[in-house]
């Protein structure tokens, strides 16, 4: 799960809304979400003045739908034109919303863009490069200009993103991603890859980037209750090295603590 968190940040923070050319909608397929059997999922993003908002559904885990727990997992993110670094995670099926801050007061660093020739991916042309962070992310890209410029296109880095633009502005990418890949500091092997199936300029409703009203504020994401409701149940009946894998799974993704514990 956290590559999926990540890699939808990373799209984000894409903010641009002072000097963004595209408002419209891009829809993206995800392929190969984290280790063992791939899967995959969709993202539709949302660009305008006011912000940006990320809607992605992944399939469930093979851990997860071997349990019977086969509800795919949604995720819902709004970044605010005036807020730039901090995300909105919302989550309709509880009501509830919970703030991220991606760059911490003194935490900045900084960004290595290297560009890697031309490509072309959902129909467009595009500008692939690699991209390093102090902080150790890595992240492989394809950036087209042809849907016209996002002006201040960032990627969650742990108080890092306020310095990606620029990065990416400075070697010629401030465009719309084609491709988005978070990739294995380790192996160099992509973890989870976004790549674009369509694009289209349109006008976005303002009520887009903002929480509904009635919706209450929590400390993390929450799980739907019909999910938290199977969780507890599969859990129980568990062995327990298997609960130990699950718990250790959540653990990394920043899931919800198992009954118990």
């Amino acid at each position: 799960m956290r590559e999926v968190v990540v890699a939808v940040l990373s799209l984000g923070f894409a903010l641009g809304a002072r000097a963004a050319e595209f408002e419209g909608k891009a829809e993206y397929r995800v392929k190969g979400v984290g280790a063992g059997p791939a899967r995959d999922g969709s993202a539709v993003v949302y660009l305008s003045p006011k912000g940006s908002r990320s809607e992605v559904e992944i399939a469930a885990s093979p851990e997860l739908a071997s349990q019977g727990m086969t509800e795919p997992m949604r995720m819902i993110s709004i970044v605010k034109a005036g807020e730039p670094g901090r995300a909105y995670v919302v989550n309709p099926g509880t009501k509830s919303y919970s703030v991220l801050d991606g760059q911490p007061e003194g935490k900045a660093g900084s960004w290595t863009v290297e560009r890697a020739g031309s490509d072309r991916v959902g129909g467009v042309g595009c500008e692939r490069a690699r991209i390093s962070g102090s902080g150790g992310e890595r992240f492989e890209v394809c950036i087209t200009r042809e849907l016209g410029t996002v002006g201040s296109w960032a990627a969650s880095g742990g108080g890092q993103d306020a310095e990606l633009p620029r990065a990416l502005k400075k070697a010629g990418l401030d465009g719309l991603p084609a491709r988005w890949s978070v990739v294995d500091p380790a192996t160099g092997a992509p973890q989870m890859t976004m790549e674009l199936v369509r694009a289209a300029r349109q006008k976005v409703p303002a009520a887009m980037f903002e929480i509904p009203a009635g919706y209450a504020k929590t400390s993390v994401p929450q799980a739907s209750p019909e999910m938290q409701r199977k969780l507890e149940e599969a859990m129980k009946d568990m062995p327990p090295e298997q609960r130990k894998q699950l718990e250790e799974m959540m653990r990394r993704g920043g899931g919800d603590r198992p009954p118990g514990r």
